[in-house]
C-alpha cells in the first residue's frame, strides 16, 4: 500500500501532462487521447522486459555488462543466492556501474547492478550479501513501484524542461527589447 499509494497520486499530474504533449500532436494528426495515452503507458512498460532492460535501462543507468573476471565473480554468487531463493539465476539481468566506491542497486523489474569496486574487493560471501539484498528488493516489489513511479514522470520533467526553456526565451527576447528601447 506505502508503494501503490503515491504512483495514484502521480497519477493525475501524469495525465495533465501526457495530456500536454498529446495537444500538441493532435494539431498535426489526430490520434484519440485514449489511444495516445495508452501507448505512451506500454511504452514504459516496455522497460521492464529482461531484454528491453539490458539494452536500454542498464544504459541509462550507466552500467555496462560485466568483463568475463566480473562475471565469473558474479555469477558464483549470484547462482548460490538465486539457488537459495528457488528462482531460475537467468530471470535476472546482473550488470556493473565503474565505481571506486562500495555499491549495488536493483531496479526495474529484473535489473541488478553492482559497483566494480565491490565486485574487485568483497570476498566471496560479502558479495553472495550484497546480490542477495539487492533481490529482496526485486522480491519485495520494491523495485516496481519505484520504476513505475520513475516512468510516471518522464513526461512530466520533459514538460517541465519545455517549460523552462519557453521561459528562458522570454526573458531572453524581453531584455533584448528593452536594451534596444
Amino acid at each position: 500500500m506505502a508503494a501503490i499509494v503515491p504512483l495514484l497520486a502521480l497519477f493525475p499530474a501524469w495525465l495533465v501532462s501526457v495530456a500536454a504533449f498529446w495537444w500538441v500532436l493532435v494539431q498535426f494528426i489526430y490520434i484519440p487521447f485514449v489511444l495516445f495515452a495508452s501507448v505512451v503507458l506500454l511504452l514504459g512498460g516496455l522497460l521492464f522486459e529482461r531484454t528491453i532492460q539490458r539494452l536500454v535501462l542498464q544504459r541509462l543507468l550507466g552500467a555496462r555488462t560485466p568483463t568475463r573476471s566480473e562475471r565469473d565473480a558474479l555469477q558464483k554468487a549470484w547462482h548460490i543466492v538465486a539457488q537459495a531463493n528457488h528462482i531460475p539465476p537467468g530471470k535476472f539481468v546482473l550488470a556493473v556501474s565503474d565505481s571506486d566506491e562500495l555499491n549495488a542497486f536493483a531496479s526495474g523489474g529484473h535489473l541488478v547492478v553492482v559497483s566494480s569496486w565491490a565486485i574487485s574487493h568483497l570476498s566471496h560471501d560479502d558479495l553472495c550479501g550484497v546480490l542477495a539484498h539487492e533481490l529482496s528488493h526485486h522480491l519485495g516489489m520494491h523495485t516496481l513501484a519505484l520504476t513505475v513511479g520513475q516512468r510516471l514522470t518522464i513526461p512530466i520533467i520533459l514538460l517541465a524542461r519545455i517549460g523552462f526553456l519557453l521561459q528562458n526565451v522570454a526573458h531572453a527576447a524581453t531584455d533584448t527589447f528593452a536594451s534596444h528601447q
